[in-house]
């Protein structure tokens, strides 16, 4: 599992865990979750959180997640809540643990392999991270209802001993509310738009359908609507609308995300698209400078330098040749270095 941190501030703030997770009666499963969703034809709102902190017995005392706060927006939602505190835990278990104690980390580890997945899936870097999803699990919004407060001077204070009152504030009750009732017409939108991508509609309403969750979309969760751009890439084919070629690199982003450390292969991805129709000059350049990288991090040189000549004649007078001709440059050096 890749590092989920606890405190928004780890580095400096040390002292401060801020974690979330109210009383546990939300649906613990995410497939559940989207299961119920899809029947109901609600969205999801995702709370990955852990458990015992301050701002989870904040939102608490101000009515976040009660039987109300439920009722009030248990119209638009199906909750879910991953409690990733037991997993936390059994990650950092103690070089003098038991053989016992190993034994029942190693089965928590292997019991929440899906809550992970879920959290990875999301990009969850801190905990608290909330989400309002639309039924199929697509992006919607990003929630955050506590923030660092702005008289808060990390390099006038000394971290250790300040408190969550000098560093943070929570959202009152009504900002909260706010937040998730924007959210619920932002999913109305996204779920009208993306009835009409899958309608039988022309290919420019249903193209413009997409563009527009494409476009409200946050770059880091576009790799999750991966099968809208290749839909339109499908239905345009001849490019009528325009919006092929930022889909045919938002796609190859998403198939580099799914190769993961497999550098190689994330490579392959950047080059086959840089071959594809109607990309601009700047397009293809983008697409084998990104295939150079993946080839950098796999230790593969002479491929990495290929692509960077590649990059620098799709656009030999773009205002990153600078750049391009000092990476290449850098890359010989290493090439005959290992001579």
């Amino acid at each position: 599992m890749k590092k989920i941190l606890i405190s928004v501030l780890a580095v400096l703030l040390a002292a401060v865990s801020i974690t979330s997770c109210t009383k546990n009666t939300w649906i613990d499963n995410f497939e559940e979750g989207k299961k119920l969703a899809e029947e109901s034809k609600k969205g999801i709102f995702l709370d990955i959180c852990s458990k015992e902190d301050e701002v989870s017995e904040r939102l608490e005392k101000l009515g976040f997640g009660n039987e109300q706060f439920l009722k009030k927006f248990g119209k638009d939602f199906v909750f879910v809540k991953l409690d990733l505190t037991d997993r936390l835990n059994a990650e950092n278990l103690g070089p003098n643990a038991t053989n016992e104690e190993r034994a029942a980390a190693e089965k928590i580890i292997a019991d929440t392999k899906n809550a992970v997945g879920v959290a990875e899936k999301y990009a969850v870097k801190t905990l608290p991270s909330m989400f309002v999803l639309t039924k199929e699990g697509y992006v919607v919004s990003s929630l955050e209802f506590y923030s660092v407060r702005a008289d808060f001077d990390p390099n006038a204070t000394d971290a250790d001993k300040a408190s969550f009152d000098d560093i943070f504030e929570i959202d009152e009750m009504d900002a909260i509310t706010k937040k998730i009732d924007d959210a619920a017409i932002l999913l109305k939108d996204f779920d009208n738009n993306l009835k009409i991508a899958k309608s039988s509609a022309s290919v420019d309403t249903r193209v413009a359908a997409v563009n527009e969750i494409f476009d409200s979309t946050d770059f880091v969760y576009r790799y999750l609507i991966r099968d809208l751009s290749e839909l339109v890439i499908e239905i345009d084919t001849e490019n009528s609308t325009g919006a092929v070629p930022k889909h045919i690199l938002s796609v190859a982003s998403a198939q580099a995300v799914d190769a993961g450390e497999n550098y190689s292969k994330a490579a392959e991805v950047f080059e086959n698209a840089a071959t594809k129709k109607f990309l601009t000059k700047d397009d293809r350049q983008l697409l084998y400078y990104q295939a150079a990288i993946a080839h950098m991090r796999s230790g593969n040189y002479l491929d990495a330098k290929n692509d960077v000549q590649k990059s620098i004649d799709a656009a030999p007078e773009s205002e990153q040749i600078d750049l391009l001709n000092a990476m290449l440059e850098n890359i010989e050096m290493q090439i005959k270095i290992a001579e």
